[in-house]
């Protein structure tokens, strides 16, 4: 009942995100109908760098498809070559700034082939004409049947990777200390066994099955030691409450854990600086300082090996009803231990916490009560059972289920179905049960939308629409319609003398050692209630690649400072020339962005729009173009969405570098560090624009501007960015710094002036 919506979500997100529906649904649509196969190899001849060949099923059609997306997707910035390899007619574009990297496709018969990496294309020619060996070669394609209809398989086989990458050196921190290499390390992490990962996928009658094997012979070493527990049954298990939304349980011989956690620190240790070991003993033994007690026996030791986290939908809201109960085997001793522990958190807290204990079924229930906190943390030994939750009651009910006098969780034949399908002993369990979770989400998605288009409205920019949804409240589907073929999902896990085993029979999408949990229904509603945090997301990344040019911009003045002994004038000083039709101070720092080659075009005794400057003008500069601005209108010039500042006043880029108003830029002089006598760190020199944008060749109001009309920022000059609440500035010591839109008119004009001499407060 949800494809249609999920359909439109994704055609939004993919509008939103700047992108085409038109180019990127078809493709979608064909992977789906006819699925695709990528591998990643290392190259043997040569350094191993890593070549990518992606095969589209029956995709030869696509081709068209595909070199729309690619032109709109690199807005035309990068050339496309075709050439004959052999018979094949080859579309190919290389990586910008990388070492001979392409990126290759072409049909194969009736499917698409992309391939990429330094040779990728030859190589994956090579393979299709059977002068290489296909992957149907490899042993792990033939692994036995896993007992289900497999649609999607995988393999990472680390053996290869460790014979390519095993002898590469990693330099000591001391140069005297001789180099390790990449197998030294996998040996003390103990991972030198460790065979292929293989992940396989499908359905066996209405269930999706899915299993995945890290083999890894005994006996386990390391990191892989961390897994050896014993195994576990359902008869294991705490008392759970009957409705509980799923539960998460493992076995932990926590005294061993801890000697296998030592054990690999000190391995680490030795080959690390030579002081290393001697800091990690000294660590070891500050401990029972710290914490009052000694770990191993005070605590480790008195806990038993099994570990349970679930949820409690009858106490507490859905996210915070979780419940922690960890079996125990020296109750004593432990009471003794957490009443220490929680005397020096009392110590350490003060005031703000405070411990009582109040009598519960013949138990001391200990209540954690924090100021201003609207949970009151709480916990429990008993004789079998360590106890934690974020509320009493959900303790109080356990321990009631501990007494028969509540009912317990018992798996249903929903459950056993899924239970006989799986190993019956397991080294961990996860049990979810979707159906509560998406009705919940799609029992509140109706009115969550009002919310979110309110959110959405909130976050667009003045003077312009927010997006509109992709759908409204009357075509969600009924909960019931979409939770009615759902049914628990659980993932297991095991370790035996081959390796790692997990298995999951689930009724939506899980990976096995995630647990089962989420879906997609599941992802799918939540998608769009997380809307507007989805677009904040990228909002906020295209902020910080806003913030990153303003950085550049910075490093580049300061150099160009360092090289010329000032920094750049306003604009170029031909003085034959208006202000406004010389070359800026944006031309001038070209070199030190990494644009020597557009600089070395140049003129500058002419015009910036003068026909020799042509081709000038109308090369973009990825620097100064802000990402969360739409494309530029129709304009025969590239723009630059940051403007130098020229003082206070209308006559600002006029003004004596000594004058009260004047700014870091000016039409006819240079600004010297010395000149800067308010400080750097006191002066904003550059800014975000979001109006009157101009060309970034162009002197004048494009690229320099004073303030002159309040507000400054988000104001009439234009300066300011898209982003809501204010706009990113540049200081002349190179820090960028978010600067409200609710400034102060005077701390603005003080921040922009180089020797005002007035103080600055934060």
């Amino acid at each position: 009942g949800l494809s249609d919506l999920m359909r439109k979500l994704l055609e939004f997100i993919i509008d939103q995100s700047g992108g085409s529906v038109e180019d990127v649904m078809p493709g979608l649509d064909h992977i789906t109908q006819q699925g695709l196969s990528l591998a990643v190899s290392i190259s043997r001849v040569g350094p191993p760098l890593p070549q990518i060949v992606v095969v589209v099923h029956d995709g030869q059609d696509m081709e068209p498809v595909f070199k729309r997306f690619i032109d709109r997707a690199t807005a035309g910035d990068v050339e496309l070559t075709t050439r004959d390899l052999g018979s094949r007619r080859v579309t190919s574009v290389a990586v910008p700034n990388s070492p001979s990297v392409e990126f290759g496709w072409w049909t194969e018969g009736k499917h698409l082939v992309l391939a990429g990496g330094i040779g990728g294309t030859r190589s994956a020619i090579a393979v299709a004409e059977g002068r290489t060996p296909n992957i149907t070669s490899h042993p792990l394609w033939k692994t036995k049947n896993p007992g289900f209809a497999v649609s999607f398989s995988s393999w990472v086989d680390f053996a290869a990777l460790r014979s390519l990458f095993g002898k590469f050196p990693i330099p000591h921190l001391d140069p005297a200390v001789q180099s390790l290499t990449v197998g030294d390390i996998l040996e003390t992490l103990g991972l030198t066994s460790l065979g292929p990962l293989v992940y396989r996928s499908g359905y066996r009658n209405r269930a999706l099955r899915s299993e995945m094997t890290l083999a890894t012979p005994s006996p386990h070493m390391g990191l892989l030691a961390l897994w050896e527990q014993h195994p576990l049954q359902l008869d294991d298990l705490p008392p759970l409450p009957v409705k509980t939304p799923g539960f998460y349980a493992r076995s932990i011989d926590w005294s061993t854990l801890r000697n296998q956690v030592v054990q690999l620190l000190r391995g680490v240790a030795a080959v690390g600086p030579p002081q290393a070991s001697a800091q990690l003993d000294a660590v070891f033994d500050q401990v029972p300082q710290k914490l009052g007690i000694d770990p191993k026996p005070d605590l480790l030791e008195p806990l038993g090996d099994v570990v349970c986290i679930y949820g409690d939908p009858s106490h507490g809201m859905p996210g915070i009803g979780a419940v922690v109960a960890a079996r125990v085997r020296d109750a004593p001793t432990l009471r003794c231990t957490v009443s220490r522990l929680l005397q020096r958190l009392v110590t350490a807290t003060g005031p703000a916490m405070s411990v009582r204990s109040v009598g519960k079924h013949g138990r001391e229930m200990t209540l954690l009560e924090f100021a201003n906190v609207p949970f009151t943390p709480s916990l429990v030994v008993d004789d079998d059972w360590l106890v934690v939750a974020l509320s009493p009651q959900s303790i109080e009910a356990f321990l009631l289920r501990l007494e028969d006098k509540l009912p317990r969780w018992r798996p249903t034949d929903e459950y056993r179905q899924s239970l006989d399908e799986l190993p019956e002993k397991f080294a961990a369990v996860s049990v979810t049960d979707p159906r509560e979770t998406v009705k919940t989400l799609l029992g509140l998605a109706p009115m969550m939308l009002t919310f979110v288009q309110i959110g959405m409205n909130q976050a667009a920019r003045t003077g312009q629409p927010a997006p509109a949804l992709p759908f409204t409240s009357d075509e969600i589907p009924p909960a019931e319609l979409v939770t009615r073929p759902l049914f628990p999902n659980i993932s297991v896990s095991a370790v035996d003398e081959s390796g790692i085993h997990w298995e999951s029979r689930t009724s939506i999408p899980s990976v096995p050692l995630a647990g089962g949990g989420g879906g997609l229904a599941v992802t799918g509603t939540m998608a769009a209630l997380l809307l507007p945090a989805v677009q904040s997301a990228r909002m906020a990344a295209r902020r910080t690649q806003s913030r990153n040019n303003l950085k550049q911009i910075g490093l580049a003045l300061h150099i160009y400072h360092d090289t010329h002994g000032t920094f750049p004038q306003g604009t170029h000083p031909t003085r034959n020339l208006n202000p406004e039709k010389r070359l800026s101070w944006q031309a001038e720092i070209l070199p030190f962005i990494e644009q020597t080659a557009l600089f070395n075009t140049i003129d500058f005794t002419k015009a910036w729009d003068d026909k020799v400057n042509a081709d000038v003008g109308i090369s973009s500069v990825p620097v100064y173009r802000n990402p969360q601005m739409s494309r530029d209108r129709r304009t025969d010039h590239a723009l630059t969405h940051y403007v130098g500042l020229a003082g206070v006043g209308e006559d600002g880029p006029m003004l004596p570098v000594r004058h009260k108003r004047a700014g870091m830029f000016a039409y006819n002089r240079a600004t010297r560090m010395r000149h800067i006598i308010d400080g750097t760190s006191n002066t904003v020199g550059v800014s975000e624009a979001s109006d009157h944008l101009g060309p970034w060749a162009a002197g004048g109001r494009a690229t320099m501007r004073p303030l002159t009309k309040q507000p400054y920022i988000n104001g009439p000059d234009g300066l300011g960015g898209v982003f809501p609440g204010g706009g990113n500035v540049l200081f002349a010591d190179g820090s960028v710094r978010f600067i409200s839109e609710n400034i102060d008119p005077t701390v603005m004009e003080h921040f922009v002036t180089i020797a005002g001499g007035e103080p600055v407060r934060e």
